[in-house]
């Protein structure tokens, strides 16, 4: 702490204590060896310095070497020796030493399985906030064993243990929300703790995710794809945002901004829909469909769509030009959108009404003169009202 992390350096002055008989520093020597940090892994080492400390009566090391005794670690795999090397820690008040204690009498290792023992235990090390306890003892409430099955007392211990990241508590907490058990049943509160737990890489946070709530999992690894600058993804994502389809709520502005990043990238499909979507946000306003209706604000999705070169975009932003709805009426500019609607050569209502609309035009001498667009001015979203007239073609 208040010095860059340097693993080969804390090796060093590990090292240097451990020498000179000092409990702490041959514990954490012994751990650097167990994990590789700093030296290269070596576990009879770690073994060798953890013995060290746990003669010296040093609870870290006596939990450590239980350890790696329990694993089979460095030393023949031995239950016996590591319970005894627990017991010792764990009388000494060490939580983790506590709970790994719990932990053997709940499988029947190295001791007869007690349940009550364990839950003895497990209580002891969950009252000094050690996570691996508190989720321990959450799940013997949960399982009802050493205790009366409880899973109100369960989701509060898992809560405790999920709450300082320890991904076990947080995959049991997201269990008990999908399956309502000592909570209201909740699939949000459920694929927010597992997601929790998956992103630690914890497997069952991860596999419920994905059995569970497969569409959330669906989402989440499209998006990261589309994060990566996947254009394929990209253009999924917008589109799901844009429907609020698997697993994305809709949001209109999400939809927009991962279109966009598609559409840059030549994806065409997200050129088209970002342009279909603008022409959809501009009906609502033009026909006030679940929002007040505003013909300033039509135009203005209209033209994005327009600009977009979505066919409906450009004959109903040319409509709103030749009647002046949210805009003022210049034929000219109707005559442009229009044409450029009508040369798409689309056999769609709006390209056809786009080319009846010209012919109408040029009869009646309107707007035929120029045909060059002669406005190159930003598209502001109006931020009032538009004013309400008479519709039609």
């Amino acid at each position: 702490r208040g010095v860059p992390r340097d693993d080969q350096l804390a090796v060093q002055w590990f090292r240097k204590a451990a020498e000179q008989g000092y409990a702490r520093g041959q514990s954490n020597l012994g751990w650097m060896y167990a994990e590789g940090r700093g030296v290269p892994r070596d576990d009879q080492l770690a073994v060798q310095w953890y013995r060290k400390a746990a003669e010296q009566e040093y609870a870290a090391g006596q939990n450590n070497l239980g350890w790696m005794y329990a694993e089979g670690r460095g030393v023949p795999r031995d239950d016996r020796l590591a319970v005894q090397w627990f017991r010792k820690a764990a009388e000494q008040g060490l939580a983790r030493g506590q709970s790994n204690l719990g932990a053997m009498y709940a499988e029947g290792r190295g001791v007869p399985r007690d349940d009550q023992l364990a839950v003895q235990w497990f209580r002891k090390a969950a009252e000094q906030g050690d996570a691996g306890g508190q989720v321990n003892l959450g799940w013997m409430y949960q399982e009802g064993r050493g205790v009366l099955r409880d899973d109100q007392l369960a989701v509060e211990w898992y809560r405790k243990a999920a709450e300082q990241g320890h991904a076990y508590g947080q995959n049991n907490l997201g269990w008990m929300y999908a399956e309502g058990r000592g909570v209201p049943q909740d699939d949000r509160l459920a694929v927010q703790w597992f997601r929790k737990a998956a992103e630690q890489g914890h497997a069952a946070g991860q596999s419920n995710l994905y059995w569970r709530y497969p569409e959330v999992w669906f989402a989440e690894r499209l998006k990261t794809e589309a994060e990566q600058g996947d254009a394929e993804a990209q253009s999924r994502v917008g589109n799901s945002y844009r429907f609020g389809i698997s697993g994305f709520p809709q949001d209109y502005e999400k939809a927009a901004y991962w279109l966009r990043l598609a559409a840059e990238q030549g994806n065409v499909e997200a050129r088209d829909s970002l342009g279909k979507m603008y022409t959809s946000l501009g009906w609502k306003y033009d026909e006030g469909e679940g929002v007040e209706q505003d013909y300033e604000m039509a135009v203005y999705w209209f033209r994005l769509a327009a600009e977009q070169g979505d066919v409906n975009g450009q004959f109903m932003l040319g409509l709103k030009y030749r009647w002046g709805q949210g805009v003022e009426q210049d034929d000219e500019m109707a005559v442009y959108w229009f044409r450029l609607a009508a040369e798409q050569g689309d056999d769609t209502y709006f390209a056809r009404a786009a080319r009846s609309l010209l012919s109408l035009m040029h009869d009646e001498g309107r707007g035929t003169e120029d045909v060059s667009p002669r406005e190159n001015t930003p598209n502001p979203a109006p931020n009032r009202g538009g004013k309400k007239t008479g519709a039609g073609m």
